[in-house]
This record gives C-alpha cells, structure tokens and sequence, in this order.
C-alpha cells in the first residue's frame, strides 16, 4: 500500500467513525443525581384550649406563674403556659381527654405548687381532681396555697454581715434560694414541710469556705440541714475562713484561669494579666490540687493548659496531680512555669464554599477536648499529650462526622483518621459535604400555612436528628442529612392551637408507631471530569486516561472500564486503578495508542458507594500524530 493509501485508510477509518463520535459528543457527562427527598406534605389538625385563672389567698391575680396540664400524674404537669397580668392562662394544643393541672409556686413570692381541686387548689397531688377535655374548656381555676418561710442572717467570724452569700433549701418537692443583702440577711419562701438541706456559698471573692449550714455553723457535711414545719426566722450561720493558695504561672500566651480540685469550692478563678492567681476559701482539712485550664472554653483550648505536679513546671499528665497540704497554713509565692505541647488545628469548610457551625472534638485515650468552629471555620485544640486521636465534627449545617484520612467525615469511628500527635503540631483541615435535603409543605386544617412550625427529621439507623422551621408560606427544608430512613414530626408554633404529629403515607398521624418512613437515597455518583476532555483531540499518546466521580463507586476492574478503537470493538490492553481518596478511575494503556484515531471509554458495570447501580456511560477523544 503506498503512503497516500496508507494516509486515506486513516481518513477513512476516522470518517467511519463520525457516526459513534457525534453520537458519543451528545451524551456529555451526567448530571448529579437529586439531592434528596421533596413533597413530604402534612396538614396539621388543631387542637382545643384549657383557660382559667390564679390568684392568691386573697383573689389577687397572679402574673407570670407557670401552668401546666398532663394526663396522668399530677405531680408531673409541665410547662403549658404562663398566666398574664390579670392572672389569666390559655393553654393550646390540647386533644381530648381526661386532665389534671398545676400550677408552679414561686418562691420569691412565698407560693408552693397547687393542685387543681375543682374549687381552689392544694399543694397535695393526692388532691387533684381530673376534669374531662372534649372542646374547648374554661373554668380551670387555681387558688395558690402559701408556703413557709425560712430567714435569718449570716454574719462572719467577727460577727460582721456579709452580703451576696447564696442560701439554698434544696428538699424533696420544694426549695429556693437567695442571695443576703447588705444585712447579711436572706429569706427564701414557697418550702413546704419537711427536711432541707441548707448549703451556703459565699461570693468567689471572699475569703470563707463553701459548705452545709449545721446548728448555726457552715460544715463540709453535704447532709447536714434543718427541719421545717413552720415559718422560721432565726436560721443563722456564722461562717468559716478558710485557707488560700497563691502563686503565678508564667509563659502564657492566651488568657486563663486555675480551678482548686478535690474540694467543696469548685470556683474557676481567672488569671491575672501577668498571671497571678489567688484561691481562698479552702477547707484546712481537704488537701487539693490544681488545675489550669484556658479561659475561653468556647474556642480554642479544650485540654487543660496543664495540673500542678509538685515540680515548677505544669504537667499535661492529669493523673500526676500533686495534693496541696492546707493544714498548716495559707499557701504562697506558688510559681510555675507552662509547658511547651503541640496542637491541633486547622480549618473547616463546606463542599459548597460556605462556613460551617457548631463545635470539634478531639478525642483519645486520655480524653476528650472540644472547641468551637471560629467565625471564618478555623479550629484549634491546644496543650495536647502525646497520644493518638481521633476527630468529630459537630456541625448545624453540614453533614458532620468523624475526619477520614481524605479530609471527609464519616459516622463510622472505624473509618476516623487517627491523628497521631507527638512533639510537633498538627494541621488538620476538613471539607464537610452539604448532604441531601428532605422538603415540604405543612398547613393547618383550613389550608393556612404553619408559619414558624418545627419539624424534625429523626434517623431510625444512628439515632440523630435535623430540624427546621417553617417559613412564611408554610414551606420546609431539612439539610446535611446523611442518606438513610428518616422519621418526620411536625408541630406548630409555640403556643398555638395545631397539634404536633407524624407523617405518614396516608397523611399525619398523633402515634409514633404508625409514622412513616422517608428513605433519602445517596445521589448516584457520576462523572464530574475526564482527562482527555470528552472529544479532545490530538491527544498524547502516550497519555494514561482518567474518569473522576462525584461519589465513591465499586467493583472497578477490566470488565467494568475499558477502552476501545472508535472503529473496534477490541480492548486495549491497559492496567485499571481506582483511588478511593478522590473517587479517580485511571486506565494506564500498556503501550502507546495508534495515532490519529478515536478512542472510546466505556463504563459499564460499576455500582455507587451503597450499592446502586451506576447507568453505563462513555467518553471519547482522539490521538495526534506523537
């Protein structure tokens, strides 16, 4: 065959091939499938109202205390509603039925729980008369019984007041507390009979000891008290100095604060500027340790910057915590030194570009540490011991997870990086997908839009839920849901009249278990690249072929991706790679492809990360002359 033969054979198996060229060029790549679930629809039914009033002893109206029906129990009413200015409550919601109603006492004004009774009220549920719920319902009216009080005056050790000490009653269905005046005077009311813990907490300034009020003393035993049958005036307390620890800790380079351990005080008392730091208030007899942490827990930090060791130096090991012997006097002139650790850090961003929200916690075997997501998605968890960790991402509009060593996240721990921290910091960045979405529309009974509803989408599978709220027009969207089987509760806006459901195939229903299932499939992966382009032409031929999914797919092998002449169907020989990481296909032909001619890939087979079958596709390009 001469040279201009063997040139028109190639123009002609080229031409041969237009037909599968043009054909080929028209597929392009396909879309990514749907991002989730739409037309989940509930219509809310309304409910009925129960109204009435409280007043006190004398008919006076109160305002702003708490009402609550509920089935059953009636020491058990929750939150419903809150009465007005002239005493008066509505509560919404209600379905038909058999209740009881309480009201909350309030100790500032000397008013205990009541029961409804049908004619006044009591503070006994055992008294609670049942009332039937069939429309809506008035007449729920509630007389407040009066508690007892209990007052009297702390003084110190000189017999002086002191104000601002905390005094609390904490008994079995009762209690208060408040706060001493410039006096040293306190009054708590609304107890009713009975034994009260009574445990006294003077100002984090001061220099006397947290502890139980017991016989006119403030002692360390958590059960001491007093015993209440009648208004009682004279439950006075003379309280305790206690023992002070001082000191400064110098090499920080973030605000911070150091908490006494093993101690009734529990106060976090912030550094000074140049570190230095005061504790009083310590028990003489209660050795304790030391614990410096980070000021600001919302973010960065998350481990302790260190505990006292009984060296100069904080020790990041909290297990070497060193005991401080009070017994012989104030501790001071306390000073350490902060130890150099490695740190986690790094940044947090969605596929689509935008900033998640919510917190990151780092955890391994000596704990956890959490921090929260900076305002432009950075990260950091700081004063690290050597270990190995594992990261969750916790966020409000992203799917979230543990990171996988892609800098993805998953909801299995099997498939968490671990993050092996040493001597050196650690970046860490993280890309969070958007996730599928399940939408719809929820009016009331009428036709109306529930304005301002929530609804809630629940995963049968890990238990984890989303939520959302209703906007203007009654419209819906729950995002970053993983894909999965997800059960839907619908309620109204608070205080309103619909009642709160699930959706169902055949509409909303009240009964969890006849609820339905909303299944949010993963889109079907597709291809988001090729290299060559789909119909690039004079193409190396030499070059290795790549396809580039949205999602992870499987069973990639020979039989599933191959690549053939335009003009035959013949495979070329040529190794097949998948990298997990970037959901890349590579054909890696064994040796160069002919020149001038059309190449086809075929997809064919392969299956997307759950199991669904991928629709075959093509791609084509031609080679050059080199």
């Amino acid at each position: 065959m001469s040279r201009g033969q063997r040139r028109h054979g190639r123009t002609t198996r080229i031409a041969s091939a237009a037909i599968v060229v043009a054909a080929l060029l028209q597929l392009g790549i396909s879309p990514v499938a749907g991002s989730g679930v739409s037309g989940i629809d509930v219509v809310l039914p309304t409910g009925v109202t129960v109204s009435g009033t409280v007043t006190d002893s004398s008919s006076t109206p109160l305002a702003g205390i708490g009402v609550g029906v509920c089935r059953d129990d009636p020491g058990n009413c929750g939150g419903g509603a809150q009465t007005a200015a002239d005493g008066s409550f509505t509560i919404h919601g209600l379905t038909a039925g058999t209740y009881f109603a309480g009201a909350f006492g309030d100790s500032s004004r000397n008013l205990v729980n009541t029961f409804y009774t049908g004619g006044g009220g009591s503070p006994n549920p055992a008294d609670a008369v049942a009332f039937e719920v069939s429309g809506a319902t008035t007449g729920i009216d509630i007389t407040m019984s009066e508690g007892l009080t209990a007052q009297g005056t702390i003084r110190d050790p000189d017999g002086q007041p002191v104000a601002g000490v905390n005094v609390s009653f904490n008994g079995t269905g009762s209690g208060g507390s408040a706060d001493t005046d410039a006096l040293g005077h306190y009054f708590v009311g609304g107890l009713a009979s009975g034994f009260y813990n009574v445990f006294v907490r003077p100002p984090i300034d001061s220099p006397f000891t947290v502890g139980s009020l017991s016989d006119g003393s403030i002692v360390e035993d958590f059960d001491s008290g007093v015993s209440i049958s009648g208004d009682t005036t004279d439950i006075d307390a003379t309280l305790v100095r206690g023992r002070m620890i001082s000191g400064n800790l110098a090499g920080r380079t973030r605000p911070g604060r150091v908490t006494a351990i093993d101690t009734m005080a529990g106060y976090a008392y912030d550094l000074a500027p140049n570190g230095d730091f005061t504790i009083p208030g310590l028990w003489p007899d209660q050795p304790t340790g030391l614990v410096f942490e980070e000021a600001d827990s919302n973010f960065g930090g998350g481990f302790p910057i260190g505990v006292y060791d009984g060296t100069a130096t904080l020790s990041i090991d909290q297990s070497t915590a060193a005991q401080i012997d009070l017994s012989g006097g104030d501790v001071t002139g306390l000073d350490l030194g902060v130890p150099v650790t490695p740190s986690v850090q790094g940044q947090l961003v969605g596929e689509d570009g935008g900033v998640p929200h919510g917190w990151i916690s780092l955890c391994g075997n000596g704990g956890c540490g959490t921090t929260g997501i900076g305002a432009s998605g950075e990260y950091a968890l700081w004063n690290l011991p050597a270990d190995t960790y594992t990261l969750r991402v916790t966020a409000f509009d992203y799917v979230d997870g543990y990171v996988t060593a892609n800098g993805g996240v998953s909801t299995d721990v099997s498939n968490a990086l671990s993050i092996v921290v040493a001597s050196g910091n650690v970046t860490q960045d993280v890309t969070l997908p958007v996730g599928l979405t399940i939408s719809g529309h929820v009016t009331g009974p009428l036709g109306e839009a529930v304005v301002g509803g929530s609804v809630s989408a629940f995963d049968q599978t890990v238990g984890f839920g989303r939520f959302a709220t209703t906007d203007g027009n009654g419209d819906y969207v729950i995002r970053a849901l993983q894909p999965g089987d997800y059960t839907l509760g619908f309620n109204g806006p608070d205080g309103g009249d619909y009642l709160f459901g699930y959706w169902s195939e055949t509409g909303y229903t009240p009964d969890f278990e006849s609820a339905g299932v909303v299944h949010v499939a993963a889109p079907v992966p597709s291809i988001t690249g090729t290299s060559p382009a789909n119909g690039a032409t004079g193409v190396s031929r030499s070059t290795w072929i790549t396809a580039t999914f949205s999602g992870p797919v499987l069973d990639v092998n020979k039989r599933t991706v191959w690549l053939h002449a335009a003009d035959s169907s013949k495979r070329v020989d040529a190794k097949v790679v998948y990298d997990a990481a970037t959901n890349t296909i590579t054909l890696k032909p064994s040796a160069k492809l002919r020149a001038l001619t059309t190449f086809v890939v075929e997809i064919n087979g392969l299956t997307g990360g759950d199991g669904t079958a991928l629709d075959p596709t093509s791609f084509l390009f031609t080679t050059g002359r080199k």
